[in-house]
């Protein structure tokens, strides 16, 4: 099995962080609520490609975990997943380090924290919200020479294997694209290229990554390789950008 060193960078406000690192070293990720981390709910299509990328007008009800409605009034509610698998973010050491003394930074929470992990790739998929869907939707399949360039950004990031998944979305306009990106996402030979990747990205709300995971939860401690507080900021020089992406 290949096994991938993740990072998860986060920020305490200086009163947790004794608690909160103590938990992490005695019980791992995501068991404690007290961790109060909201999970994304993957649903695992690894064993399915295959199939979903063949079928014909594929849609995020065949890609993402069904849902239930929950009533919290006479007109209001939300959707709750009722099958998946939680997981929660990870980065690569850059990104995580970024997140931690930078992006999360508020007046309350002001120490950074990195956390360190060695896991399993069948625990991991790709977190795609801040670079891949939005890059994804607004692929520009009309104009041949803007697709080429958008399809080059993509390759360098994800590898040649998501060139199966665009000829997809070009010979099966009416899939939707949020669902074949969730198809990217969990597609093993992409996953381990996003890992190895050494652009820096520069996605929305003003992240900065050169790869992004979800990882299954929890995580025992016995898979934790370090967990180290920081000092200093992170200024991160991008070398690729979702706005200029969308502006090719």
């Amino acid at each position: 099995m290949t096994s991938l060193r993740l990072y998860r960078g986060i920020t305490l406000s200086p009163n947790r962080v004794d608690q909160i690192i103590l938990d992490i070293l005695e019980n791992g990720l995501g068991q404690n609520p007290e961790q109060k981390w909201q999970p994304f709910m993957w649903k695992n299509l690894t064993n399915d490609l295959t199939t979903l990328i063949a079928k014909v007008n594929l849609t995020q009800e065949d890609t993402r975990p069904r849902t239930e409605w929950i009533s919290t009034g006479k007109v209001t509610g939300f959707a709750k997943e009722i099958e998946g698998e939680p997981c929660i973010c990870f980065a690569d050491r850059l990104g995580a380090q970024y997140y931690a003394t930078t992006h999360n930074v508020t007046k309350e929470k002001t120490v950074p924290v990195l956390i360190s992990v060695e896991i399993d790739l069948s625990s991991v998929c790709i977190d795609g919200k801040d670079f891949l869907y939005t890059a994804i939707q607004r692929m520009n399949t009309q104009s041949k020479t803007v697709y080429e360039k958008q399809l080059a950004v993509l390759r360098k990031i994800y590898g040649p294997s998501i060139n199966l998944y665009i000829e997809k979305i070009l010979k099966d306009p009416d899939s939707d694209r949020i669902a074949v990106a969730d198809l990217i996402t969990n597609d093993r030979d992409i996953v381990i290229h996003h890992y190895n990747n050494q652009n820096m990205i520069d996605g929305r709300y003003g992240t900065r990554f050169r790869s992004a995971f979800h990882v299954r939860i929890p995580i025992s401690r016995d898979n934790i390789t370090g967990l180290d507080i920081l000092k200093g900021t992170a200024s991160l020089k991008a070398d690729l950008s979702l706005h200029d992406y969308l502006e090719l």
